[in-house]
């Protein structure tokens, strides 16, 4: 089994052990969603690195043919990329490196946005498009990034640390398209817990991997994860957020209701038969 932070992060959180082995399967792919073309799209602009299809990022235009305001304001960002470089002495010797490492025990990949220099410190660099970097809430908070989920940042560190010897910290360069676009960066430093952090994460995932194995992988409806399922018209436990309702029951149910009105009307017909056709009763 190999593990990648996103993953991780993924089993970290409510989630179907049958649609989790799809996905490992390829028999399910995850949709790319509207915010990921976005960020994609800005990665794209920036250094020319294609999605992971190997095709160039597109941006849908408007019904009238002209560019979303979205996509002006990424735009817009992506040409002040640079100028956010030069004033924080953010210096790239590479970008889009895929790695693959062994940590504990572990095979782990993922894939770097850049690498290089934040003030005369090695960074691995991750390149974030929120639509707001002052956000405080949920899972991309990037305006407290203390309530964030790190996984990332510590993996890339102790990967690169291991492969390349070189003493890397992280650097989220977080850049928005709101109406008044801004960005933050997110300087994170390799301590002394780092590399404990990732070995319970890769540990804890693990175990969840082979009790799901010996469970045979169950299926549980929770509504985020039945909504784009390619065992929704199929499985018994597929609900949805409105009403939490079993759609896969409810069309089970029918199913029966209508054999049962099928067999109920066909006795009908019999008797009916039978009545006329009574050898007793019958005359020309």
């Amino acid at each position: 089994m190999k593990f990648n932070q996103s993953f991780i992060k993924r089993i970290s959180k409510n989630y179907c052990p049958k649609k989790v082995k799809a996905e490992l399967e390829g028999k399910h792919k995850r949709k790319t969603s509207e915010v990921m073309v976005k960020g994609q799209y800005f990665e794209y602009l920036l250094f020319k690195t294609k999605n992971r299809e190997g095709q160039i990022p597109v941006m849908p235009l408007l019904k009238n043919g002209k560019k979303s305001t979205d996509q002006i304001r990424i735009e817009a960002q992506a040409k002040k990329f640079f100028e956010v470089c030069d004033k924080h002495q953010i210096k790239f010797f590479g970008t889009d490196r895929t790695f693959h490492t062994e940590l504990f025990g572990y095979e782990t990949f993922g894939t770097w946005d850049g690498y290089g220099l934040y003030k005369r410190s090695p960074v691995v660099i991750d390149i974030k498009l929120p639509g707001n970097v002052s956000n405080t809430f949920g899972d991309f908070c990037w305006g407290d990034i203390s309530s964030m989920d790190t996984l990332q940042a510590d993996k890339y560190m102790l990967a690169g640390r291991k492969m390349d010897g070189v003493p890397y910290d992280f650097l989220y360069m977080v850049f928005d398209y709101k109406k008044n676009p801004e960005y933050v960066l997110h300087h994170i430093k390799y301590d002394e817990n780092t590399a404990l952090r990732v070995q319970e994460r890769l540990e804890d995932a693990n175990a969840k991997i082979i009790a799901h194995e010996a469970e045979g992988w169950p299926e549980i409806g929770i509504p985020d994860e039945c909504k784009d399922c390619c065992f929704s018209d199929t499985c018994s436990s597929f609900v949805t957020k409105k009403g939490n309702k079993n759609k896969w029951k409810q069309a089970e149910q029918k199913k029966i209701v209508k054999e049962e009105d099928s067999i109920q009307a066909q006795k009908e017909i019999e008797r009916l038969l039978s009545g006329i056709f009574d050898e007793e009763n019958f005359t020309f």
